[in-house]
């Protein structure tokens, strides 16, 4: 990024505003927060948004139509706060109906006041499973209601308006019958349709015009916010405005701005100031972008890790799937159907699909297909195939080897960060961890005593001597012997990998016993049996493949978070560069 500040005479500030938003390419420095008096625009946006989520649709950008009245906006908005509310009292009803007819049962409270003026009373109660007492039945008028996971529920009839004396928990009537309940529930509910119809009346006959209305009120509140970026100086005379822009598109920049009406200045940036971030990979690495984002950018002075765990990542999820039919399906599946998802989201189909295809590769190593093992199978399957699909030991070592080198990896992405920001001796202290990790990696494998002794001691070394070159010795012995107890972080993390083998063997289990309960409904019978084994198997797999997918892309994103980013000594803090533009999507 390059930065630049720009001296501007305050009548002709707004038309420069108008001028650098037709580049679209300068990312203003944000100094001040949104003042009170745009907060009627962002209430607004927020109205205009909420009436495009209810009807679950994107608002598409439209340079023509009118902008709507706020009395509009602002009556619709309130029917959606009005179903808001309603659907809320809703789910409420419909809780306490399902706990009254597991509890209580069906009663009409009406009833019961009629029986009570006549002095017959009605006691509830309830005890816990295993608590009924026989005796109970003898000496009162007793009715069980019903029974829970955890409770039986009963009444007791009787002349006595105070309750007798037993053992077990005394209950509340409720204060709502079963049928006054089911009542309030189809009213509601026909409010909420009622409201439905009304709202999508009103916004299929303006849908143009609220797009329209949305992206102009939108494009209106970022160009005033900006606007009040901008430092008054010489008695408000001048105006003073910090922006940014890419390095690549500097020189074009700055031709544009020759013509422009301000004073413009390239300004070298400071140490520890905050720059926009703009991430520059490639086709692959660029689809695990959002990935990464989830945790944070980087900052602007340190690598980009996209790339760098991106490879682990697709490793990691095949890993944690392992299972060929199912990664077959996810790829299928997202070419057929991933188009109905729109068109924002087909770099995360696409994304899905690659890590469909690492699943397939998985399940080709261990021989695991919808939870099938070709490895195990009684298949006329020569010896020599066999022996070269992955076991169960094989691959729990290949999940502490990939873990092994992925936190060396990061630790050597962390010299190289080291290196950039500080220098070369700020990267010793983690060539030290380098040294150590190999060398304990050696002693334990029983690979070289020398040669896993020589690599451990320098490293102990390194760590001691280089932890903080600013320091004194004595302070750097000190911080060393701290450092030295992340040894055991470092072992923690290693055991963090074992996950990898832990999800693809459960999964595979999880489809095994699938295909065996499967195959015992086929022999049920000879005509009922084919219709359910389909129907469970494909119940049964699908299930499993949401949960191990799932499972599959929480996991390695953990690893990637957690143990590679500390490792790599990743920071992050960075902030998305946002160029200053009109606004269309």
């Amino acid at each position: 990024m390059a930065k630049y500040h720009f001296l501007i005479y305050h009548r002709d500030y707004r038309g420069f505003l108008a001028e650098l938003r037709d580049l679209g390419a300068f990312h203003v420095k944000e100094k001040n927060e949104v003042p009170a008096s745009l907060k009627d625009q962002l209430k607004d946006l927020g109205v205009l948004q909420d009436i495009f989520n209810h009807f679950e649709e994107k608002p598409l950008f439209k340079e023509t139509g009118k902008e709507l009245p706020r009395l509009i906006t602002s009556e619709i908005h309130s029917k959606i706060q009005e179903n808001i509310q309603l659907s809320k009292e809703l789910d409420a009803l419909k809780s306490e109906l399902a706990l009254l007819l597991a509890s209580f049962g069906q009663f009409s409270k009406e009833r019961i006041a009629e029986l009570k003026a006549h002095q017959i009373y009605f006691h509830f109660f309830s005890c816990k499973l295993g608590q009924w007492e026989s005796k109970w039945e003898e000496n009162f008028a007793i009715e069980k209601l019903n029974e829970t996971a955890k409770k039986t529920y009963f009444v007791i009839v009787s002349r006595d308006s105070k309750p007798p004396q037993i053992h077990a928990q005394t209950e509340i009537m409720p204060e709502h019958g079963a049928k006054e309940i089911e009542e309030k529930i189809e009213s509601l509910s026909a409010q909420i349709e009622n409201n439905k119809l009304i709202l999508r009346e009103f916004f299929e006959r303006n849908r143009e015009d609220l797009n329209y209305t949305y992206y102009k009120i939108k494009d209106q509140f970022h160009f005033d916010k900006i606007e009040v970026q901008g430092e008054k100086l010489n008695d408000e005379k001048f105006i003073w405005l910090e922006a940014f822009v890419p390095i690549d598109k500097r020189e074009a920049m700055e031709t544009e701005l020759q013509n422009k009406s301000c004073y413009f200045e390239e300004e070298a940036i400071q140490e520890g100031e905050k720059i926009p971030i703009l991430l520059n990979n490639n086709k692959f690495s660029k689809l695990f972008e959002p990935i990464g984002s989830l945790f944070s950018l980087p900052a602007y002075n340190e690598l980009d890790l996209t790339p760098l765990f991106a490879p682990f990542f697709l490793l990691f999820f095949g890993f944690c799937l392992g299972d060929a039919g199912y990664g077959i399906l996810i790829v299928i599946g997202l070419w057929f159907f991933g188009h109905k998802l729109g068109p924002d989201s087909k770099s995360i189909v696409r994304l899905a699909q690659i890590l469909g295809l690492a699943a397939v590769g998985f399940g080709i190593i261990t021989g695991t297909v919808f939870g099938y093992s070709f490895a195990d199978s009684q298949l006329a399957i020569p010896e020599n195939i066999k022996s070269m699909f992955l076991g169960s030991d094989q691959l729990f070592n290949l999940s502490l080897a990939l873990g092994g080198f992925q936190i060396i990896y990061g630790m050597v992405i962390k010299m190289v960060n080291q290196f950039r920001q500080f220098g070369f001796v700020y990267t010793l202290s983690t060539f030290g961890w380098i040294c150590l990790v190999i060398g304990l990696a050696l002693l334990g494998l029983d690979v070289s005593a020398l040669g896993g002794s020589i690599l451990s001691w320098t490293g102990v070394g390194f760590i001691m001597l280089f932890n903080d070159p600013k320091a004194n010795i004595f302070v750097r012995l000190g911080k060393g012997l701290w450092e030295l107890y992340g040894i055991t972080g470092v072992f923690g993390d290693l055991l963090s990998y074992i996950r990898l083998f832990a999800l693809g063997l459960s999964s595979s289990i999880l489809g095994l016993v699938i295909n065996e309960i499967g195959l015992s409904i086929l022999d049920s019978g000879a005509i009922i049996g084919p219709i359910f084994f389909v129907v469970f198997m494909l119940i049964g797999h699908t299930l499993n493949l949401f949960i191990a997918s799932l499972g599959a892309f929480v996991h390695p994103m953990r690893l990637t978070f957690v143990e590679f980013y500390k490792n790599a000594g990743f920071s992050g803090g960075g902030i998305k560069y946002t160029p200053f533009k009109k606004e269309t999507s």
